[in-house]
This record gives C-alpha cells, structure tokens and sequence, in this order.
C-alpha cells in the first residue's frame, strides 16, 4: 500500500489527497493502479468537501474501472456512491462520457446497480 492511501485509510484526508493525485500521475499506463488511486482520491475530496472534484476523479475511476473489468474496484466506486450524501447526489451527475468506452453517458447509479 502507498503511502497516500494509507494517510486516507487514517483519515489524513488532507494529506493523503496529493499523494494520491501524484501516485495517478506516476501510473499513466497501469489501469488498476489508476482506478484504485481514483477511487482513493475521490474518496479524499470527498471528504474534504469538494464535491465536484469529487465527483470528477470518481468518473474517471469507474472508466478505467470498466477498461479492467474488476469487481473489487468497482465494489469501491459503490462505496463512494455511498458516502455522497441524498442532497449531493442529484447535484451533479457521475457518469461516463461514450467516447471512453462506445456506451452513453449514464448516472453512477445506472452504473453502479448492484
């Protein structure tokens, strides 16, 4: 585990956050890693309180999450899709965009169905 990701498990949200973004960084090609810190950097805005930002690193987590196809992370993307709160879930939308995977934009929560 790195060093970023164990600083969000602590909830050191504000210290892991740019661990985080620079470990995604470091990993343009590995698509899990990108998708395991994506979720753990949406995680960490989240919890800092910027929810768009959010919102963003969570979308792009849950493509490279559909590029690998694994249960475990998109199992995470349904985490965050649980911490949003009710009032912040219909404020802005989490989806996809086609041109990353040929399917239409779709909510997190036509994505994340169970």
């Amino acid at each position: 585990m790195d060093t970023g990701i164990a600083r969000a498990r602590l909830g050191e949200a504000a210290a892991a956050e740019p661990l985080i973004a620079a470990a995604l960084r470091r990993e343009p090609d590995n698509h899990r890693g990108r998708a395991v810190h994506g979720f753990w950097l949406a995680i960490t805005q989240l919890r800092r309180g910027n929810v768009d930002q959010a919102c963003d690193a969570a979308t792009q987590a849950l493509g490279t999450a559909a590029v690998v196809g694994s249960e475990r992370i998109t199992g995470h993307l349904r985490e965050f899709h649980q911490r949003l709160c009710p009032g912040q879930r219909g404020a802005r939308g989490l989806g996809l965009r086609g041109a990353a995977t040929g399917c239409p934009a779709l909510s997190v929560s036509e994505w994340l169905r169970p």
